[in-house]
Parts: structure tokens; C-alpha cells; sequence
């Protein structure tokens, strides 16, 4: 599940039979479902959006003079009273591997029409002690108008986020089977990097020492040659030329 939320200070969706839904300070939503979402993805999106904290601290309906509040960052938007709008947008999961669009990976009409009106059950149940709560209408063409504020603008991708960003039909348990694998192969790639290293390490060791060598190639010292004796005649000679 993947949403846009922008803070904004008023924001109307009509259809061709007038204004669906309309606020004013608060939160712009934007609901994409894709073919692999479930109950855990809405619920996460659900509980991020709610403690999402986009506005300062002591905001509300009577303070809406948000550039000069401090600190920022300090309020979710049921802690500030403002309003919510969700508009159910499939386009967030489109992909261009051609110029034009491939909206396979959107969740069909029927379940997704299901999952969305729940999508709004739980969010108006968390923001009940907030402001009000408008949508847009399901599967109608519809325009948007806003005001984003700052711009202030989020995304929240649950796949990304729960870290089940897995190739299609790995969700779940078979996720985890995926995420367990490759956790394995990278053991192994350390494991057989250690033995070639050790093995290599011991081959050079190898070479360097020197195969003993057999008796019958064994070589001994040559004799030392004596030192040569001085005669009586030349120790007078060396007594003799020395000067006085």
C-alpha cells in the first residue's frame, strides 16, 4: 500500500455530480493498494498516518500560524484537530517499462474497493478526537484541488517500509523464505571466501619451506685449512724492520 500525504491548508475532490469531499487545515491522502496488500499493510498505514507528527506543537483550530510555532514536527494531525481527506488514487502503482503506463501491479476493483472503505473505517476510528473526515469517491474520475502548505509533502510505502519489498507472490511467509535464503548464501560466499584465503595462505607456506633433503644428498663441511705457523727467521725479521 503506498500513500501521498501532504499538509495542507484546504483541499476539495468533485466528481461530475459536484463536490464529494472538501477540508480545510489538515491532511491531503492519496491510496494506492497494489495486487499483494494485506490486512498488515493497512493496518501499518493506518498507524503511520495517524501518529505521523507533520505540525507543530500547540497547533490547532485556532492557532493556525504554523511558521511561527516551535518547535516543528511536534503534533500529529488528530493531536491538532484538523481534518483529513482520502482519495483513492490506483495511479501510485503504475511502472513505465514502456512510455505508457502498466497499472498491473494495482489490486482489481472489487477487493480493492474493500480494502479502501476499510482503509477509512480505521482511520476514522483513530481520528475520532480529531477533526472531520471527508474521501473522495471510489473508481469515479475525479479533480482534486489543494493548498499545500510549506510544501509539506510524505510518502508511505508499507512494502518498502515492512521490508517485504520482494519480487511479486513473495509476501508473507514465502518473503521470509526469500530474506532466510539469501541471508544463507551470503554465509556461505563469507565461509568459502575463508577456506580459499586459509588455503592459499597454506600453499604459500608450502612453497617457501624446502623439502629435506635425503642422506645421500646431504654434503659435508670441508675441513678448516690451518693457520699458517711463523718461523723463528720471520719473527726476527718482523722484530728487525720495525723503526725506533
Amino acid at each position: 500500500m503506498r500513500l501521498v500525504i501532504q499538509r495542507v491548508r484546504s483541499a476539495a475532490v468533485t466528481t461530475s455530480t459536484g463536490v464529494a469531499g472538501e477540508i480545510r487545515n489538515g491532511l491531503l491522502v492519496l491510496v494506492g493498494i497494489c495486487q499483494t496488500d494485506t490486512k498488515e499493510h493497512l493496518d501499518f498505514c493506518v498507524r503511520r498516518l495517524l501518529r505521523m507528527k507533520l505540525f507543530p506543537k500547540n497547533a490547532g483550530p485556532e492557532n493556525t500560524d504554523w511558521e511561527t510555532l516551535e518547535p516543528q514536527w511536534a503534533q500529529s494531525c488528530t493531536e491538532s484537530k484538523y481534518d483529513i481527506l482520502i482519495v483513492s488514487q490506483f495511479t501510485l502503482h503504475a511502472k513505465f517499462k514502456k512510455p505508457k503506463p502498466d497499472f498491473h501491479s494495482s489490486m482489481s476493483p472489487k477487493p480493492a474497493r474493500e480494502m479502501y472503505d476499510h482503509f477509512v473505517e480505521e482511520v476514522r476510528k483513530g481520528h475520532k478526537n480529531g477533526g472531520k473526515l471527508a474521501t473522495g469517491e471510489f473508481g469515479a474520475m475525479m479533480r482534486v484541488q489543494l493548498e499545500n502548505d510549506g510544501p509539506v509533502t510524505m510518502i508511505v510505502d508499507s512494502d518498502l517500509e515492512m521490508g517485504t519489498n520482494q519480487p511479486p507472490g513473495t509476501t508473507g511467509a514465502t518473503a521470509k523464505v526469500v530474506q532466510e535464503s539469501a541471508a544463507q548464501t551470503t554465509a556461505n560466499g563469507q565461509h568459502n571466501s575463508h577456506t580459499s584465503t586459509t588455503s592459499c595462505t597454506a600453499a604459500a607456506g608450502d612453497a617457501a619451506t624446502p623439502a629435506p633433503l635425503r642422506p645421500e644428498q646431504e654434503t659435508r663441511p670441508a675441513a678448516a685449512a690451518p693457520a699458517p705457523t711463523a718461523s723463528s727467521s720471520d719473527e726476527q725479521t718482523a722484530v728487525l724492520s720495525v723503526p725506533n
